[in-house]
């Protein structure tokens, strides 16, 4: 990537690949929807299981893209894939047909722009033979022209990146692989969303702070706009601190499921979803529950670190990680969150 880049500054870079290739190209576009802007997959296949005699495990699963797709709920994927261009293409006479409108239809059900395109293959040349897949690079080499913005008139799409965001991006995450081949990186980066809000603070200080500091950001902001959404479809203050309440709930699961279980599999949550329910409920109350609940996991922290700092546990679409590991997520989670409440209390009017 860092060679791509110093010879050509275009922002859009896409991948692409026949049969095999063709899942390398979707699979590498998917799991780096911030760096690949857009992905041209031919002939390829999406559901490889039945090359691995039975074996299924975590790396399986986010690797199978018909299998982590479907499931996918992780909200930072799903909008940067939303914001790309995906191109499927296949000849109506290849055995790989079934695949790719498999991965179409759930790529539908995720608002997930793209274009699917059966192409004529060559039927002397065999269902999935050299002929037919020049066949389909022809075909795909047309299409690749257009535009998938116009490919579906009920699928809206976000706002692109501006160039100069996408090439930050693109950078920051070249400076990341590049690290981690060299394994110059903390394990926490890439497992932790919110590692670049901790900034070398101590977590223990950042959980320990967190309660309290909530208390004073709800007096700031104060009771005539605790409940008011700074902006259509975003959170109000108290829905906010609701939202803190359930992720602390969550996380007292997870901290215990991971102690208790061998190799423990995260549940992820929607949250837009938890959130349906926050409408009515008070700042104060929620404050409450997230102090409480805060308390008792600071208490368990005490009692089994460090010894259980390292102790597994997989997140079906982050991958490995440790115990540790959840615990520096919800200090980063406080801060970012923490970071918007400031941000409101300071457009607060005095009173």
């Amino acid at each position: 990537m860092p060679l791509i880049r110093s010879r050509n500054h275009d922002p859009r870079l896409t991948s692409a690949g026949c049969s095999f290739g063709g899942y390398h190209a979707a699979n590498v576009a998917l799991r780096h929807p911030d760096i690949f802007t857009g992905m041209l997959s031919m002939s390829g296949a999406f559901d490889l299981s039945s090359f691995l005699g039975g074996y299924y495990d975590q790396d399986c699963h986010r690797n199978l893209l018909t299998h982590h797709l479907a499931n996918l709920i992780d909200q930072w994927l799903l909008n940067r894939y939303r914001r790309n261009s995906y191109i499927l293409a296949s000849g109506w006479d290849d055995h790989c047909l079934a695949q790719n409108q498999n991965l179409d239809r759930i790529m539908s059900a995720k608002d997930i722009v793209h274009k699917l395109s059966g192409i004529r293959g060559i039927p002397t040349a065999g269902p999935h033979g050299g002929a037919c897949l020049r066949s389909t690079f022809k075909g795909s080499c047309q299409l690749s022209v257009v535009s998938c913005q116009t490919v579906s008139t009920q699928t809206k799409q976000p706002a692109p990146l501006t160039p100069l965001t996408r090439r930050n991006r693109n950078i920051q995450h070249a400076r990341f692989v590049f690290n981690e081949k060299m394994n110059l990186r903390s394990p926490m980066t890439a497992l932790n969303p919110y590692a670049n809000f901790l900034d070398g603070r101590p977590v223990k200080d950042i959980l320990t702070a967190t309660p309290s500091t909530l208390a004073g950001l709800i007096e700031s902001i104060g009771p005539a706009r605790i409940a008011a959404s700074p902006a259509p479809g975003k959170w109000s203050p108290a829905e906010i601190v609701c939202h803190l309440a359930d992720c602390e709930l969550a996380f007292a699961f997870r901290l215990r499921q991971t102690l208790a279980e061998t190799n423990h599999v995260i549940q992820p949550f929607d949250q837009e979803k938890w959130a349906l329910t926050y409408p009515g409920t008070s700042a104060n109350q929620a404050l409450d529950v997230f102090t409480l609940l805060r308390g008792w996991n600071l208490q368990l922290m005490r009692t089994v670190l460090p010894q259980a700092a390292t102790k597994p546990v997989t997140h079906p679409e982050r991958g490995a990680m440790t115990f540790q590991t959840i615990i520096e997520t919800m200090a980063g989670h406080d801060l970012n969150h923490l970071a918007q409440l400031h941000k409101l209390a300071a457009a607060t009017p005095s009173k």
